[in-house]
């Protein structure tokens, strides 16, 4: 790429973007010596990032859906990954290679922990099932009912086989690993609590709540000692920096505060994404903080200055096919991972996924009063949707004896009421009634 008429020579770097590959982010680590940032995306992916200079150095994979939570064991030997496909990874990230597979829970495991020594893994699922695994073996040690409708958050105490669990419920429990039972339950809260973060020098626990709120409690005494207010809307992820000094907090506002633990106060607050924010994290040197979420960027900060090192944008999937609504200002993109997403034309903003089809998506279109969006892939589906609320209205199942090959094209007739499909070899014409359809072969010199 040349450009033209371009001096650079006053160009100040402050901020660098990097483009890469990624989808949204729902978790990121750093490796305990700070060489590495891992991150996990809805696109199935583990990428392992160079933390200096923000390089993509290698990938992991193996999961088949969603990666929603990473954490490595405390002397860096072992990365473990949980995701929607209900499994739980241990990497080893010097070979790359996934040691083992735990399988056990039935439903999306939304957390996991490392115990103090790296000896036993907590993994928490969307059921509220919590489950022990001996990290050696790979083998399960016990599993747990506890009472939250799912589980959010996991945080080892320090020096005990105390494990504090936050969910779906405004309570925050705290269990014995060995004997299974809730030794106290912290109340203060007044919704569900995304994240938990520990400060391993003072045994101070945080909590970053759906109710806007932060509270600091002693871990031992269940004592709430401090509640921290300045977000808009509720809070998805804390952390503490090395020192216990500072908290960080972000979430659904798209900003990042940073609190002085001992006074409470917010002495800087952080702006620059564009979307949700799921997920945060310390440098193990203290110095930088990194953000992540849904507006597909990982960004560095310092945290001394608040000012942004460098940001790596991404996007993970082709996209295979693009639509613009007649009548609304959005658009419609149809990806390799085989979702629709919906776009504000004016601004870029990502508004909504569509889920469903199970193969490629071939072609999407939208209906002439822009009330419908119709897409056709590679799954011998024909859906129709609603643009406004993302709900999949019908579902027209295609059999090959209809054409000679998959159908890869669609168009919608200026009164709305008729479909028309192209394969390599014929034409469809289809009503929204899958009963009602017409085939005519296209001429050979056509």
């Amino acid at each position: 790429m040349e450009l033209h008429k371009v001096n650079l020579t006053q160009a100040r770097f402050v901020e660098t973007a990097f483009m890469e590959t990624f989808d949204f982010i729902f978790t990121l680590a750093f490796s305990p010596d700070g060489k590495y940032l891992v991150t996990g995306s809805v696109n199935c992916g583990i990428i392992i990032w160079e933390a200096k200079s923000g390089q993509r150095k290698f990938d992991l994979k193996g999961h088949v859906d969603w990666i929603k939570s990473l954490s490595f064991s405390p002397d860096g030997k072992w990365l473990a990954s949980s995701s929607d496909d209900r499994t739980i990874r241990i990497w080893d990230i010097t070979t790359k290679e996934c040691c083992k597979i735990l399988e056990g829970h039935s439903d999306y495991i939304n957390a996991l922990a490392f115990n103090p020594d790296g000896s036993l893994l907590a993994t928490g699922d969307q059921k509220g099932r919590l489950i022990l695994w001996d990290v050696n073996k790979g083998t399960l040690i016990n599993s747990f009912q506890v009472p939250v409708l799912e589980i959010c958050s996991l945080v080892f105490h320090p020096t005990s086989n105390l494990l504090a669990i936050s969910g779906t419920r405004p309570e925050i429990y705290i269990l014995h690993t060995e004997t299974g039972t809730i030794t106290n339950t912290l109340h203060g809260h007044t919704h569900r609590i995304w994240s938990l973060a520990l400060d391993i020098n003072r045994g101070i626990l945080a909590s970053g709540s759906e109710d806007h709120t932060i509270k600091l409690w002693d871990f031992e005494t269940g004592t709430c000692l401090r509640t921290l207010q300045g977000h808009t809307l509720g809070i998805r992820s804390v952390a503490f920096n090395p020192s216990g000094e500072l908290l960080a907090s972000t979430g659904f506002d798209q900003t990042i505060r940073l609190w002085h633990t001992s006074t409470g106060i917010c002495h800087r607050t952080l702006q620059g994404h564009h979307n949700w924010l799921r997920t945060i994290a310390f440098s193990p040197d203290g110095q930088q903080l990194v953000s992540a979420g849904d507006d597909c960027t990982i960004r560095f900060w310092d945290v001394h200055s608040g000012h942004t090192l460098k940001t790596i944008n991404g996007y993970s999937n082709r996209i295979i096919s693009l639509a613009v609504n007649p009548r609304k200002g959005v658009f419609a993109t149809a990806n390799e991972d085989h979702s629709i997403r919906l776009w504000e034309t004016e601004n870029g903003k990502h508004t909504k996924t569509l889920r469903g089809h199970t193969n490629w998506i071939w072609d999407i279109v939208f209906s002439p009063d822009g009330q419908r969006l119709i897409s056709i892939g590679e799954d011998l589906t024909i859906r129709l949707w609603d643009p406004d609320t993302g709900e999949c209205l019908k579902i027209i199942v295609l059999r090959t004896s209809y054409c000679d090959y998959w159908a890869r094209s669609i168009a919608v007739h200026p009164d709305g009421n008729t479909i028309a499909l192209g394969d390599e070899g014929c034409l469809l014409y289809t009503s929204p009634s899958p009963r009602d359809r017409t085939r005519s072969r296209m001429p050979s010199s056509a």
